[in-house]
């Protein structure tokens, strides 16, 4: 059998095998089964590549160049940049740009507003530093308002108002409760005030005769009554603090229920950096060691009493100087020797 024929029964027995084997159907590549001599059993000759070739030039860029010549903004678009920007919502201080530029024209710049060193004040730099500060706490919103919101303004000449100073907050679920309850600094400063004002004023009433202390507890009891204030049984008192132009409130309950124990060293443990009441070191008195802050409080305050129990009875003390002299200045009853 000649080499042609044996080659094209191969050819023909092999490709229902290849089909066979295959899930899919596909055509068959053709096979040249044509030979041109004996030597030559296959077509060699490598056919034309019809492939694209690849486009390796670089595209032409479309984007729109940045305008370097873009100018800066005004001093009020940044700020109504920022106005707009950072208070939104229940925050937002305008409507809209239009009526925060027009805000903006009316209100004062301070070219020379150190950034460095800001401080409150009305203008335009200091609503700017507020504005910054809103994108992370919106509270700073109401500062960079057109009216300031009782920051950046000109506080000389303000004059008092109303019955108190109200700031109700804007935040959920307290809408409409106060957001700076300062009722216990203003109780605490007035007792304090009262306080001073009886020791002072303790030398001269026992001179007059108007208070007459003879036994252990009464001038204690006197003074605790500012330390420990009872609002209780002794709200309905006139406070002794007088101001100009006079004040709404008369009574301690118009003030508040605070008292000044609640805050002192050793009993506000919140607030207090360490034990006073184990850790107050370096007092040492005749009437006993002390070992905490009240202690101390308690102890100056049996000094004064011992000292106005005995001007009560008639002993006058006088000042010593440095080298032990006696001089003719009588000594008050909240003055050691």
């Amino acid at each position: 059998m000649k080499k042609h024929t044996l080659l094209r029964l191969l050819a023909i027995g092999l490709i229902p095998a290849l089909v066979a084997c295959t899930s899919d159907p596909v055509e068959p590549a053709p096979t040249d089964t044509h030979v041109h001599d004996d030597t030559h059993a296959a077509d060699t000759h490598t056919p034309e590549d019809t492939t694209t070739p690849e486009d390796t030039a670089t595209p032409e860029d479309t984007t729109t160049p940045e305008d370097t010549n873009k100018p800066e903004p005004t001093l009020c678009e940044y700020y109504c940049g920022l106005a707009m920007g950072n208070c939104t919502g229940e925050n937002a201080i305008y409507d809209s740009p239009e009526s925060c530029a027009t805000a903006c024209a009316g209100i004062t710049s301070n070219p020379d507003y150190d950034k460095d060193n800001p401080v409150d004040e009305d203008s335009l730099e200091c609503r700017i530093m507020y504005l910054h500060a809103a994108a992370g706490n919106p509270g700073s919103c109401a500062a960079g308002g057109e009216d300031g919101g009782c920051v950046c303004i000109d506080a000389k000449g303000i004059e008092p108002s109303g019955l108190a100073y109200s700031f109700p907050s804007k935040f959920a679920p307290f809408e409409g409760f106060e957001a700076g309850l300062y009722n216990g600094q203003i109780m605490r400063q007035v007792l304090i005030e009262d306080l001073k004002a009886f020791i002072g004023g303790l030398t001269a009433s026992i001179e007059s005769g108007d208070f007459e202390p003879t036994d252990a507890g009464e001038v204690v009891d006197a003074l605790k009554f500012y330390y420990d204030f009872d609002a209780g049984a002794d709200g309905d008192t006139e406070f002794g603090v007088s101001t100009d132009p006079a004040p709404h409130q008369t009574t301690y309950n118009d003030l508040g229920t605070k008292n000044l124990k609640g805050k002192f060293a050793g009993n506000d443990s919140a607030t207090d950096h360490k034990d006073w009441k184990k850790e107050l070191k370096g007092w040492k008195l005749d009437i006993g060691d002390i070992t905490s802050a009240e202690g101390l409080l308690f102890a100056w305050m049996q000094l004064v009493e011992a000292n106005a129990i005995a001007l009560a009875g008639g002993t006058d003390r006088f000042a010593v100087d440095g080298s032990g002299n006696v001089s003719h200045k009588k000594l008050g009853v909240h003055v050691t020797e």
